[in-house]
């Protein structure tokens, strides 16, 4: 009688604790006439066996486990998935993952869906990239994102990025933005792909993967896009490509894409008449510091203050005070931020205002913000606020004024032995 055949009998026993032991050693031994009898404990009253069962048939790699596999997981408790989910992706059948992908986008339990996310990732089957992307555009799905996030990374080979260009395709646009981030965080390597899906693509495929150059930072060479310039639906697109790069040839396209039906089309357009520094959109500009989105606004603001005409000094301090209850620590301080940096940026008159506002205002967010854009002119009437709100301020004005500090150091606004003089108050970052 063989090893296998002792273990086998144990099987039988009635003591779960016994079959279990059993089922272990039958997977390590590497013996597949086990498989039937291991398929046959899928079934068995105990939750352990069952798990245990599982394990072993990925252990043993045989496909002919893989369908059992499958009936059980529909069936299976809360706390089997992961035994069930790890045989399935050590026996690597393609069969798995429609089953796998569906759990993952349906259940609302880490116990179901954490398994059943790592064991796609194994399978490395690229029909799992979209659905992940669903996960992480959905906000009641938050438990899962840093672990799907994690998943998704390790499968964007180059097959992987193609795939990921074709989320651009999706109805979900909060799909087709995640899948444009993470092309973006690829850089170099996304490059060639998005260039043959804008040649070859069409549709939303062609204009989010434009989309997607235009916010990457390292690529220079985008020349090829000429050919798509007179398309009425990319030519915004293409323009803020070019703009972004410092290429004036499209500057009329992006002083009209300020009026544009899209937010994102307004303020990347605004973004990149900041990098071109062509004073033609001076105008349009301070128009667009009354948009209606807060990102519109701060892109204007930005642009302006890198025209560095103080023109634009009564109408930033105008919007600065606009920026009603827009406190410094709610997502739309950045707005009154980004003006006081462009006043910093034209410098000059700008100061006179500005320290009038911080002497005489009783709003102290109205305060802060002018003390933030006199630091940027190396005024020390701002630069000692924020040294002063570092030190003595209330928790939310010391995180402010320790993130403003650093940002002023690396844009050398302020000299860095303020990091060094105070350097405890940044130990904890």
């Amino acid at each position: 009688m063989t090893e296998t055949d002792l273990w086998l009998q144990k099987l039988q026993d009635e003591d779960s604790k016994v079959k279990e032991g059993a089922v272990y050693a039958l997977g390590e031994l590497g013996d597949t006439s086990a498989v039937e009898p291991l398929i046959i404990m899928l079934e068995d009253p105990s939750s352990d066996v069952r798990k245990s069962a599982a394990v072993a048939l990925g252990w043993l790699k045989d496909i002919r486990a893989v369908d059992p596999l499958l009936n059980y997981l529909k069936k299976a408790q809360t706390s089997e998935f992961s035994s069930i989910t790890y045989a399935l992706s050590e026996l690597k059948d393609k069969k798995a993952v429609e089953p796998l992908i569906q759990i993952a986008l349906g259940s609302d339990s880490q116990q179901i869906r954490k398994p059943c996310i790592r064991a796609l990732g194994k399978l490395n089957d690229k029909r799992a990239i979209i659905p992940f992307l669903e996960i992480l555009s959905n906000k009641e799905a938050r438990d899962f994102h840093i672990f799907t996030n994690e998943t998704l990374d390790r499968m964007l080979d180059d097959e992987g990025i193609k795939t990921l260009i074709q989320a651009f395709d999706c109805s979900n646009d909060a799909v087709k933005w995640i899948a444009s981030r993470k092309i973006r965080e690829l850089s170099e390597k996304s490059y060639e792909p998005l260039i043959q899906a804008i040649k070859e693509g069409s549709g939303d495929i062609r204009k989010h993967s434009i989309i997607t150059i235009a916010e990457m930072k390292e690529i220079k060479d985008i020349a090829f896009l000429n050919q798509f310039i007179e398309d009425e639906t990319l030519k915004y697109y293409i323009a803020i490509a070019f703009g972004k790069r410092g290429n004036t040839r499209a500057l009329e396209i992006l002083i009209a894409g300020l009026t544009h039906l899209s937010a994102w089309v307004r303020e990347h357009s605004a973004l990149a008449l900041g990098i071109i520094k062509e004073r033609k959109a001076f105008d349009a500009l301070i128009i667009a510091l009354k948009d209606t989105e807060r990102e519109v606004r701060a892109a204007a603001a930005f642009a302006l203050g890198e025209l560095k005409d103080e023109k634009a000094i009564d109408p930033l301090i105008q919007a600065m005070i606009s920026e009603k209850g827009e406190d410094w620590y709610t997502k739309g301080a950045f707005v009154r931020e980004t003006i006081a940096k462009a006043l910093g940026e034209i410098g000059g008159h700008a100061s006179k205002p500005l320290l009038a506002i911080f002497e005489e205002s009783k709003d102290w967010n109205l305060r802060f913000i002018a003390a933030v854009a006199l630091a940027s002119m190396k005024n020390h009437v701002g630069i000692n606020y924020l040294v002063r709100g570092l030190l003595q301020g209330t928790l939310f004005l010391q995180y402010a004024c320790r993130r403003i500090i650093k940002e002023l150091v690396k844009e050398n606004k302020i000299s860095p032995e303020i990091l060094k003089k105070h350097q405890w108050s940044f130990r904890w970052e």
